[in-house]
């Protein structure tokens, strides 16, 4: 049997096989996470040191260590909430070959009356699909751990194991008693944000369903706002390059709606030109546009003066060549500022 030095030299030739896939496993991950719409907070992985390695087998005895570590490279993925999570560890099974009878799922493994670390620990291989490919033939019979969490469980589990921290380690009884309340309650606060999650979906899916029949007197908010273009503008969305998002700028467009005039759906509804959609569908062919510049583009068609006497305050410059929309309506752009008119290429910022 070897000793902890003859392993670990043997871990130092085989080290970076785990490093490259664990570069190949993020991006997967990665691209695959960001196809199905699935924010998160986190994703990062890592790579036994040769030194961590050899501390592990010393801490405890292992027949063949290469095999049965399977930590070696580690991922974790941090989810936003609960639900996330679920969808996170379908994703994951779908894209790799999972080790179910080795997987933890640390909440089960706490049992009803417990609180403390939650987490699911997935032990993954690229499967045979992959790893029978020439460029990934290095990592067939290599395994992996993917951790899911959300965030909060996340904070709990950094400052419950950190070793250097004052809250790990055997405490006192008080201590440890106070810990497991601060446990439990966040748990609580995970499952209020899981349940804040879900209504609000189901408020936007109601809005969409509203809108659809009609019923548009809705105050305008960032569901309420991101609900009704998805619904309004669903064919143009798939027709052109169009990003159906505020790009994080929704309280900008919803100050600007405010200072315009509109307050509710309706209000909105009933200035968008009803062929709008129809010529953005010719004019945009191949250009970029987004939620933001849609909106500004029907506020400025509907009432360019108002726009630019309430609304505008050189947050953004409109690009030259990409004005055909607003010709189409025969809006006369020698209202705009010199200053704010950009003549160069068009870019993804309007």
């Amino acid at each position: 049997m070897k000793n902890a030095q003859e392993y670990q030299n043997d871990y130092t030739i085989v080290k970076p096989n785990y490093d490259q896939m664990g570069q190949k496993v993020h991006e997967i991950i990665k691209e695959n996470l960001s196809l199905a719409n699935i924010n998160v907070h986190a994703v990062n992985y890592r790579v036994k040191t040769t030194e961590s390695f050899k501390k592990k087998i010393e801490s405890k005895n292992y027949a063949e260590p290469l095999s049965e570590l399977t930590d070696l490279l580690g991922l974790r993925i941090i989810a936003y909430v609960e639900d996330d999570v679920e969808r996170i560890c379908e994703k994951i099974r779908s894209l790799f070959t999972v080790d179910e009878v080795n997987s933890i799922d640390k909440n089960k493994l706490l049992g009803e009356d417990r609180v403390g670390y939650r987490s699911i620990h997935l032990i993954c291989s690229l499967g045979d699909d992959r790893t029978n490919l020439p460029e990934n033939y290095r990592f067939k019979g290599l395994v992996f751990e993917i951790q899911v969490r959300t965030i909060l469980q996340h904070s709990w589990a950094e400052i419950e194991h950190d070793k250097n921290y004052k809250f790990s380690g055997d405490l006192p009884k008080e201590f440890k008693r106070r810990l497991m309340i601060v446990s439990g309650a966040l748990e609580l606060i995970d499952r209020e944000f899981n349940q804040l999650s879900q209504e609000i979906d189901c408020y936007g899916k109601k809005v969409e369903v509203e809108a659809g029949k009609g019923n548009l007197d809705i105050p305008i908010d960032k569901i309420s706002l991101y609900s009704y273009m998805n619904a309004k503008f669903e064919h143009l969305i798939s027709a052109i390059d169009m990003d159906a998002s505020f790009n994080d700028m929704d309280n900008k467009i919803l100050a600007e709606l405010k200072d315009y005039g509109i307050s509710t759906l309706r209000e909105l509804d009933e200035i968008v030109p009803t062929d709008y959609s129809t010529k953005m569908e010719k004019i945009y062919i191949g250009r970029y546009s987004n939620f933001i510049g849609v909106l500004r583009d029907i506020m400025i068609i509907h009432d360019i003066d108002r726009f630019y006497d309430r609304c505008f305050n050189g947050q953004f410059t409109m690009h030259y060549d990409g004005h055909e929309i607003f010709h189409a309506y025969g809006v006369d752009l020698g209202k705009v500022p010199e200053e704010y008119i950009d003549y160069n290429e068009p870019t993804n910022d309007y």
